[in-house]
């Protein structure tokens, strides 16, 4: 093996490539984020540079694509951090290793539902008593909220110090078993037929697809959204041509079938933030109730991940995307019989009131504890 290219104690070639990508998107979540800082603390300073607007779209855009390069090396690294060799350097059996495998997916799910959860939770704090406050008393929670967030990226760095700290302690506690060096680079490299070369043809295409959206995010042509949707649509085509072109006839097609139910499962149009502002606008719910809610949500999600685990590892993903959509749609009624005033003849079956608010839409709104408006 080359030395220059063999992996050291610290992971070697593979690691490093990984932290580089995860401070990357470290960076970009925090660009986005800083941004959006200085939108709420100094508006008119970022006016002089660019419109306000433009800053906005550049943040939404930014935020997402750090997350997405995080999420990708993340599931790299949740197959590379189990163990192929136990503590007295026999090889795990096949059968342990998928369920290690099962183990480490469900964790990582566990992970990003339970960071949810302190969110959900930091926000119910912070934004407590927020509807007593005026614009700019919120415009400095939400301020106080950006900068918090900036931990997000300190964290993600700190895990890829993490796993170098913990690689350098398996291999010095190797080294004290009396192990050389070369049968310690063994057991802490991938093994030779799961390292794979570099398709320049899919991380140009990344690229491409990246450097498109933020284009045309940024641009005021007409039919902007229209463009993005077909333009996204011929570059996931071609990647995904290029990704299953040594691929058997039988695993592409199951590929593309799972594609397409995919594809069909996420582009189905929702409400979106327009749910939030209405429940906002026309319910009168505040941010304080809404983190409340986003709270609930995500407790309710991490108890429904360990209760369906089995189901959703002993199903096919078409199956899954099947319950998910109906399960949502059962979901969503509530909802949807608010927007009709379902709300108004329940509220005079329980002895609520409804009271109109003189405001320029006369729109009425629930008279409760937790639904004032500002």
């Amino acid at each position: 093996m080359d030395a220059e290219n063999a992996p050291g104690p610290l992971g070697g070639p593979d690691l490093a490539a990984q932290g580089r990508l995860i401070y990357l998107g470290a960076a970009l979540i925090a660009a986005s984020l800083l941004i959006m800082s200085g939108l709420l603390s100094s508006p008119a300073a970022m006016r002089e540079v660019l419109p306000a607007e433009t800053w906005y779209v550049l943040a939404a855009l930014l935020s997402p694509i750090g997350y997405v390069l995080q999420d990708t090396v993340a599931d790299a690294m949740t197959v590379e951090a189990v163990a192929r060799y136990d503590e007295q350097g026999k090889p795990v059996s096949e059968e342990q290793l998928r369920l290690a495998h099962t183990t480490m997916q469900t964790l990582g799910r566990v992970a990003i539902i339970g960071g949810s959860l302190l969110v959900a939770a930091a926000n119910v704090y912070l934004f407590s008593g927020v509807e007593s406050l005026d614009a700019a008393q919120k415009a400095a929670v939400y301020l106080n909220i950006y900068h918090l967030a900036l931990v997000i990226p300190v964290v993600s760095v700190l895990g890829v110090l993490l796993a170098a700290f913990l690689r350098y302690r398996e291999a010095r506690r190797l080294a004290a078993q009396g192990l050389e060096f070369d049968e310690i680079e063994r057991r802490l490299a991938r093994p030779a037929e799961e390292i794979t070369e570099v398709n320049w043809w899919i991380l140009g295409g990344g690229l491409g697809f990246c450097v498109f959206s933020v284009a045309m995010g940024l641009s005021k042509l007409p039919l902007s959204e229209e463009i993005v949707f077909a333009g996204s649509l011929v570059i996931v085509l071609f990647l995904m041509a290029r990704l299953t072109a040594d691929l058997s006839p039988r695993s592409r097609h199951a590929l593309f079938g799972i594609a397409a139910v995919i594809f069909a499962f996420r582009a189905t149009p929702s409400a979106g933030a327009g749910s939030t502002w209405w429940m906002i606008d026309v319910l009168g719910f505040d941010q304080s109730f809404l983190s409340k809610l986003s709270l609930l949500t995500s407790a309710l999600t991490l108890f429904g991940m360990f209760v369906f685990r089995r189901f959703m590892a002993e199903r096919p993903i078409t199956y899954i995307v099947a319950f998910l959509t109906i399960v949502g749609t059962v979901l969503f009624l509530p909802n949807l019989a608010m927007y009709y005033g379902f709300h108004e003849w329940t509220a005079a079956h329980t002895g609520a009131w409804w009271t109109p608010v003189s405001s320029p839409s006369s729109t009425p709104r629930w008279n409760r504890p937790w639904a004032r408006y500002p």
